[in-house]
């Protein structure tokens, strides 16, 4: 019998500190993904560890499409931790069909929760979602949030981002989203004047 072939030694393997022994738990949970088996894994989003509900998103992350039926739900998840994992699980499996519930969090209660929704937007080239993502550069009371989405729409090339970068640059009060959207103008080869 191979050590793998029991759930909870996956599990384990795939939370493992060590890179290689964690690599090849993720392969094997991946190969025997289930919903079970998915669902064993998000009970360790939940832990107070932050490396384990890190390690625990991974896998989930890997084993997509086949774990999107357990994760999206999870973007319901009374626990803002579990919301913010689940979104950068979503973000990382680089599934296009995990961009409405990815937008319907732009405006979480959360603002960790908006965050990673707007990063895994952009790591998703959602550009159907630039609008609402442009929204959160406008009016989120998060300087993280709205850096993000400084750095989401440059990554999306959302079309006219340099006006509407110029307009908010004006009247932002954060130094460092100011300095995310000089260096995006900069980048685009936009002149700043």
């Amino acid at each position: 019998m191979n050590h793998f072939e029991d759930s909870n030694t996956i599990i384990a393997a795939c939370l493992e500190p060590d890179e290689d022994a964690r690599s090849a738990g993720i392969r094997k949970f991946v190969e025997g993904y289930s919903d079970e088996l998915g669902r064993e894994m998000t009970g360790h989003l939940r832990t107070s560890d932050k490396a384990i509900r890190g390690y625990a998103m991974q896998a989930l992350a890997a084993a997509a499409p086949a774990s999107l039926p357990v994760l999206t739900p999870l973007m319901e998840d009374g626990d803002w931790v579990v919301r913010y994992r689940a979104a950068e699980a979503l973000g990382l499996a680089g599934e296009g069909s995990a961009v409405g519930v990815l937008q319907a969090h732009l405006t979480d209660s959360k603002d960790h929760v908006r965050y990673m929704a707007v990063k895994s937007l952009g790591l998703l080239h959602a550009e159907i979602a630039a609008e609402e993502i442009a929204e959160r550069l406008c009016e989120d009371e998060n300087p993280y949030v709205r850096r993000m989405a400084v750095r989401t729409l440059v990554l999306m090339d959302a079309a006219d981002c340099s006006d509407l970068f110029r307009r908010v640059r004006m009247d932002e009060t954060d130094e460092t989203v100011r300095a995310a959207i000089y260096e995006a103008l900069g980048e685009a080869g936009y002149d700043e004047a």
